[in-house]
């Protein structure tokens, strides 16, 4: 029998046969996809082309939904002293910076000297440490990749040591152990200093979610608990709560905010700006909850500050400003939430060190704060105290606040709506045998991609117009890509002879 599959949108009809209960799809390319029943969802590789439905309490026949595991676009833009940007100088860079063009990531966390990210094939990479000199290089900035696994799931980094997750919830840290914020208190190196482990190492198990910050790590467990380890704040030992009812945290340098199952807003920690949101400025050695609202969202702490978004879609920030990075408009510092403008369309926030990062509903990316190196991607080095869009881009799908820099990963070109993209009056003509691009003054590439995500032709070229052929093509949807001074526009065409 057939079973309806979706690929990026479009519908298409796999035949698939069956051997000893088991069904193999016939047509489909390589990669990971979801294959989602009604009542479930089972992650498979269709590179070994074979999976059993009926384990998965699927009915045969059943209109199944499978969804290609696509990667995005890396970008990058502020200081680049330590290198992290790009290796070949130490230029910062005031707008944001291609850094790979691979479409293979999914995830990335930065700090100053440092950087993880998981790719679309579900594997993990870090920088690593290649020496003891002060203060950046001894860290090698280009992503090694740390092990074989595909199953990698979440991934945090404090100063000097990084925390991932698999799929499992069994959790893994490396990095400086000082203050056993890597949790153990082995010492697993032959390269590193005293104190530290070489490549991740299995700590722990049935976690839910991870992050870290500065010396510390908290986590939430299976069962809604929370647990931290490492060195929080000069506070001492802290008490995280006890009860079983959270679902989100984030944490900020010395700080700590949580979220329960209810939508209310609670946090731990140093409070020296009001970073706490408890309307004080006295730091806590158990958790405090942040007014008596339950709409709290998504939460982002910061160095000294914290970011949050509540379920209406509005935005939210207090503790320490003097950079403006809580957007206000002001300089003050503010010891209970305040709300950013009167936008409503707010998706995904991060704090970093001075500046402040955010993701509209439609893609856009905004930013203010400290600007000093260019970190708010404006192409200027002035401070900015209220947020302001970061070019005409709307393809943005995830961010990182570093210390003075900022990565984001962009959509791939199967992602990208492009009937909204107008950048530099590019103009896509379409005729019927032929594809007319102009209005750029330097066209150096023009890709086609099909809606699988396969790169048919690469034609490599110069001027401001380019004609493609529609001749070789057969009937159906593809995905236009131009490159131009190192920005990427895209196109969705349609041959039907």
């Amino acid at each position: 029998k057939d079973v309806k599959i979706y690929l990026s949108g479009e519908s298409s009809t796999f035949t698939i046969s069956k051997s000893d209960g088991s069904y193999k799809f016939v047509n489909i390319s390589s990669g990971k996809y979801t294959l989602t029943p009604k009542n479930g969802s089972y992650t498979f590789d269709s590179d070994k082309k074979e999976i059993n439905l009926f384990n998965e309490n699927a009915t045969l026949g059943t209109d199944f939904i499978a969804y290609k595991k696509y990667g995005y676009e890396l970008w990058a833009w502020g200081s680049n002293v330590s290198k992290i940007i790009d290796t070949s100088s130490n230029q910062n860079y005031t707008i944001p910076k291609l850094i790979d063009a691979s479409q293979e990531f999914l995830n990335i966390k930065t700090n100053s000297n440092q950087k993880i990210a998981i790719k679309s094939n579900g594997t993990l990479w870090s920088s690593s440490y290649k020496g003891s000199s002060f203060p950046f290089e001894r860290f090698d900035i280009n992503l090694i990749l740390q092990n074989n696994d595909i199953d990698w799931k979440e991934i945090s980094i404090g100063s000097k040591h990084l925390c991932a997750m698999k799929e499992d919830g069994s959790l893994y840290s490396w990095g400086e152990n000082v203050y056993k914020q890597c949790y153990v208190d082995i010492v697993v190196s032959n390269q590193g200093p005293e104190s530290w482990i070489d490549s991740p190492l299995k700590v722990l198990s049935n976690f839910s979610k991870i992050v870290s910050n500065y010396i510390y790590s908290v986590g939430i467990k299976f069962d809604g608990s929370l647990m931290a380890w490492g060195r929080l704040s000069e506070l001492g030992d802290i008490k995280m709560s006890i009860e079983t009812n959270w679902f989100d945290v984030s944490a900020g340098h010395t700080h700590i905010l949580m979220l329960k199952k209810d939508n209310s807003l609670w946090s731990i920690g140093n409070n020296l700006f009001g970073e706490l949101g408890d309307g004080t400025y006295e730091s806590k050695k158990s958790t405090v909850r942040i007014g008596s609202d339950n709409d709290w969202k998504i939460i982002s702490g910061g160095t000294g500050y914290s970011l949050a978004i509540k379920t209406d879609g509005t935005l939210w920030a207090w503790g320490k400003n003097d950079f403006g990075q809580l957007g206000d408009g002001t300089n003050i510092n503010r010891n209970i939430p305040v709300q950013i403008g009167t936008n409503n369309d707010w998706k995904v926030i991060s704090a970093g060190e001075n500046h402040s990062l955010a993701l509209k509903m439609n893609g856009e990316l905004w930013s203010w704060g400290k600007n000093s190196f260019g970190q708010l991607g404006n192409n200027d080095t002035l401070n900015i105290n209220k947020p302001i869009q970061i070019g005409t881009n709307r393809g943005w799908t995830s961010i990182s606040a570093g210390y003075d820099c900022s990565f984001a990963l962009s959509k791939s070109p199967l992602g990208v709506e492009d009937e909204e993209i107008d950048l530099h009056s590019i103009k896509f003509k379409d005729f019927n045998e032929t594809l007319k691009i102009e209005g750029l003054d330097n066209i150096e590439e023009v890709i086609v991609y099909n809606l699988l995500g396969s790169k048919l032709t690469s034609t490599k070229t110069n001027g401001n117009s380019y004609y493609l052929s529609k001749t070789e093509l057969n009937n159906g949807i593809y995905l236009i890509r131009v490159k131009s001074n190192n920005q990427f526009y895209n196109y969705k065409m349609i041959v039907n002879k």
